[in-house]
């Protein structure tokens, strides 16, 4: 069916997509946001979740980079003294590039910077006990060879066990980086594997528009432990002890542990999302997502559900990252820098953009099933009812496996929303869509899937 709008149609009065669906905790525009890190702590609902401002040139040379934590009533955000940005003599300020924190003792907390005065150009690597009352550095890093870390974490059970992945360790240097690991809180260090090929941690995406390597320990069972080298996924199963590397699982930039499932998943560069069902020995499965991913998380009540940062705003889907729909683009910039989901607030999430931070919990989407296995031919159904105030019910039909997509239009032939996006299985399909926060008119709604395209009209009444 050719794709017409007409002229003679019902005046619109605001073509926005949403209403404003969040309320705003942080508004830093002045510096932008540079950074988010959301840590899940055991015995609390309630995640540790620290932004960093981004920089900017003062007086004094570049300024900026200090970390703030988003308070518990999520209103609001305090000051972290300790991981302020590094000054230099020459007045320039280098912020930290990452941080982990114990989920047994948010005290204790590790973190990482680099910073560049006269002739040195390298990284630092220090720790606190005592919720940043002292620092301590670590035996990791300095010379003129810049960042040379490639991970750390924390044991999720044990505090007093650490990982770093680093090429320098008490100022000797290795060519390829080795893995220590500490079982007394940091004092003491030794070499546990040697694995080639891994990438610093360096350049995070929403500073350079890449990502940088990491080290991350399973939370449910400590022994798997995720990495990335030589181009493909690297794991241990032996608590650090040693490493081996999938070649047929490629890099990976985002890796995420299910604790609902016990699944594994992981966002490779080509924003393929592999899953595996808690055993690094055994079969990742690739699924599609259609749209580029900057991060995910997994709704704590409900491991079915999963939300996705990207450049267009937070996507959300319902069926373990199957399919996805826009979620969310409501905000004064849609460049997702975090997501985060506390356990006790249900479909709200934290999100953070490069300038602000929300509290969202609206979505246009009530639902989205699979009502069938079986389909004769692609259909798209027009919607029931129709009109109507708020919800209607779109259905439609898919023969073969394709990648599909079913979006939102106005009369004017502009794009509003994304509903279902990506490799959808054979089978009958149903949308309940809420557009309570749409204006009364005409709207569009296509379905293409690859040489096929339908599109019905649908009228909002209120």
């Amino acid at each position: 069916m050719k794709f017409l709008f007409t002229l003679l149609v019902i005046v619109i009065f605001s073509s926005q997509l949403y209403s404003q669906t969040g309320q705003v905790i942080i508004d830093n525009t002045s510096y932008v946001i540079r950074d988010f890190y959301s840590i899940r702590k055991s015995g609390s609902p309630l995640k540790d979740i620290y932004i960093q401002q981004g920089m900017l040139s003062g007086s004094q040379g570049q300024e900026g980079g200090s970390y703030y934590k988003v308070n518990s009533l999520r209103n609001g955000w305090d000051a972290v003294p300790f991981l302020n940005s590094i000054q230099c003599s020459g007045g320039d300020f280098f912020p930290v590039e990452y941080i982990v924190q114990s989920r047994t003792n948010p005290d204790v907390m590790i973190y990482n910077g680099t910073f560049v005065c006269g002739p040195d150009s390298s990284d630092y690597n220090k720790i606190t006990r005592n919720g940043g009352s002292t620092i301590v550095d670590l035996p990791f890093g300095g010379g003129i060879l810049g960042q040379q870390c490639c991970g750390f974490d924390i044991d999720p059970t044990n505090e007093n066990i650490m990982y770093m992945a680093h090429t320098t360790y008490n100022d000797v240097y290795y060519s390829n980086p080795r893995i220590f690991k500490s079982t007394d809180g940091g004092f003491n260090w030794f070499v546990t594997d040697t694995l080639a090929g891994m990438k610093s941690i360096h350049g995070k995406w929403n500073t350079t528009g890449t990502f940088g390597g990491f080290l991350k320990v399973c939370p449910w069972n400590p022994n798997i432990i995720m990495t990335v080298a030589n181009g493909h996924l690297a794991y241990s199963t032996d608590a650090g002890m040693s490493f081996t590397v999938r070649n047929d699982v490629p890099d990976i930039k985002v890796i995420v542990y299910d604790e609902g499932d016990q699944w594994i998943h992981g966002v490779s560069f080509d924003n393929v999302i592999w899953c595996n069902q808690g055993n690094p020995n055994g079969n990742w499965l690739p699924l599609g997502a259609g749209f580029e991913i900057k991060n995910i998380e997994v709704n704590p009540f409900d491991h079915n559900i999963w939300y996705a940062g990207s450049e267009q705003g937070v996507y959300r889907s319902n069926n373990y990252g199957l399919q996805w729909f826009l979620y969310n683009n409501s905000y004064v910039s849609d460049r997702i820098i975090g997501v985060a989901s506390d356990n006790f607030s249900g479909d709200t999430i934290v999100v953070a953009t490069d300038q602000r931070v929300y509290r969202t919990w609206a979505s246009v989407i009530v639902g989205i099933n699979q009502t069938n296995t079986t389909a004769q031919e692609f259909k798209l159904k027009q919607n029931y009812p129709n009109p109507f105030n708020p919800v209607t019910r779109i259905s439609y039909s898919i023969p073969v496996k394709r990648n599909i997509t079913l979006k939102v239009y106005d009369v004017t032939g502009s794009e509003l929303l994304t509903l279902v996006t990506g490799i959808s299985d054979p089978g009958e399909y149903e949308i309940d869509f809420n557009a309570g926060s749409l204006s009364s008119g005409v709207y569009y709604y296509r379905l293409d899937g690859q040489g096929f395209t339908d599109t019905k009209k649908m009228v909002v009444v209120k």
